[in-house]
């Protein structure tokens, strides 16, 4: 088979690969989840202003739309999400609270002093976790994102060390691609 025989081979559209989408999450109280980091490890300043020590290992860097596109992927360096959740076995679980404490004791005393907010928003199952928690495993997994609102075939590729970002509703779609394809999803051109 000629070199061009194995290119045509190989050709498949990308909207032919056999891939999931899944929309992001949304925590339904930015305002307490989300902080940016300062000069002096561990510490963060809440929306509010507020100077806070909080545990690293519960933080993730938050995805919004402008943070990639077409050819890039850029984003926001300084903000970090509460991430009140462990992914591991292949399950995602929220934390419990008796975990929340033990392991993570300062950004559970910093939600538990902003319970009043998160108590007054929609769509939520206890007081701590994000109102809308959706697909958390499948983005950990995902190869493309898509940002809302797109005007244009646009996507970027989701680099490794997706365990640290947190796809956020305003941010877009994640889409995972059957590993067992065997061609990259990048490399894969449209018909």
């Amino acid at each position: 088979m000629s070199l061009r025989d194995t290119h045509e081979a190989m050709k498949m559209c990308r909207s032919d690969l056999p891939s999931e989408i899944s929309r992001a999450s949304s925590s339904g109280a930015d305002g307490v989840f989300i902080v940016r980091k300062t000069e002096k490890s561990g510490m963060y300043v809440s929306r509010d202003g507020e100077t806070v020590r909080l545990e690293p290992d519960i933080l993730r860097i938050p995805l919004y739309a402008t943070g990639f596109g077409r050819y890039y992927f850029g984003p926001c360096s300084d903000d970090r999400i509460i991430f009140p959740y462990r992914i591991e076995d292949g399950s995602a679980d929220l934390l419990t609270e008796r975990d929340l404490k033990r392991e993570f004791a300062r950004a559970s005393e910093y939600l538990r002093a902003r319970q009043h907010v998160l108590d007054t928003r929609k769509q939520f199952m206890a007081w701590y976790p994000y109102s809308a928690p959706r697909n958390l495993l499948d983005r950990d997994a995902a190869n493309l994102l898509v940002p809302l609102l797109a005007d244009r075939g646009l996507f970027s590729e989701f680099p490794g060390g997706r365990d640290r970002f947190c796809l956020m509703a305003s941010g877009g779609f994640s889409i995972r691609v059957d590993e067992n394809i065997g061609v990259s999803p990048n490399t894969c051109s449209d018909s």
